[in-house]
């Protein structure tokens, strides 16, 4: 089997190596999971213990709610047909996936629907500091 054929479970390994911590030890244990896909898995992002979502290349987004022993493809691609480099959420419904040509989508209904962000964002400028006081040019006469 050719390595590259490997990538995707060497990522799920790393990604996914279930942080469930034994109860005696207190060590955290590892576990190879399939991807279920020949593509290349690029982010991985798990919220909470049990779920969490994978993106990868063609557009590639899944979900899994039960540790990544199964994964739910979405048609993410076919919106914005895009290789995918990372994901983040923050919760299991609010996230992140920033891919090629400076793609960047928001989702707050866990992955159903996805939003365009800016590619560049400027926050917005503070207010300019007020301007001191004239300094006297000139020292004033001494009065007699």
């Amino acid at each position: 089997m050719r390595i590259a054929a490997w990538i995707p479970r060497i990522l799920l390994f790393v990604a996914f190596v279930t942080t469930a911590k034994s109860q005696s030890e207190g060590k955290i244990s590892f576990a190879v999971q399939d991807s279920y896909t020949t593509r290349n898995i690029k982010g991985i992002s798990m919220p909470k213990r049990y779920g969490g979502y994978a993106v990868g290349e063609d557009g590639y987004f899944a979900a899994t709610t039960d540790s990544g022993n199964t994964w739910t493809a979405y048609s993410v691609a076919a919106t914005f047909g895009k290789d995918f480099h990372a994901v983040s959420f923050i919760s299991m419904t609010v996230g992140w996936i920033v891919g090629e040509q400076e793609t960047i989508l928001k989702t707050v209904d866990s992955g159903n629907s996805w939003v365009s962000q800016p590619e560049r964002y400027s926050p917005p400028m503070p207010p300019s500091p007020p301007s001191p006081p004239p300094s006297p040019s000139s020292p004033s006469p001494a009065s007699p």
